[in-house]
């Protein structure tokens, strides 16, 4: 496990704050539990990028048996993760999309954004699926 601060550029799929959408009681209690703060989470993060769930005829993907939840409660999931996150200052959203490429490479623009200005000459490497 890398150690936090160690390295560069840390990506993650989820983040410590997204748990308060699934937390069924309030905030304080969820927090109590996690021994930790909003503000002690938001501020592990540099900036949060949220690729929102697309909606039914944008090709939610009901076939994936990871995905236990319908369109429309996923859909709620994805609102109440961006409303946990909205205190962060540098949220960046990415919205819905029918062609996931397009959506990936938006967030690979962002993500390069974030980095260096001696890294921004760097290509994106993003290639279409077979």
């Amino acid at each position: 496990m890398l150690e936090e601060g160690r390295v560069a550029v840390g990506l993650c799929d989820r983040g410590t704050v997204d748990g308060l959408a699934y937390w069924a009681g309030d905030d304080a209690d969820y927090w109590m539990q996690v021994g930790s703060s909003l503000e002690m989470e938001l501020a592990r993060y540099t900036a949060v990028i949220h690729l929102r769930t697309p909606a039914a005829h944008q090709g939610y993907n009901h076939s994936n048996p990871l995905r236990v939840e319908s369109v429309d409660e996923a859909r709620a999931l994805d609102e109440r993760i961006l409303a946990a996150w909205s205190a962060h200052p540098h949220v960046h959203v990415v919205d819905s999309a029918s062609d996931f490429v397009a959506k990936a490479r938006q967030a690979l623009e962002i993500i390069r954004d974030q980095l260096p200005s001696c890294c921004h000459a760097h290509a994106l490497h993003l290639q279409e699926p077979p």
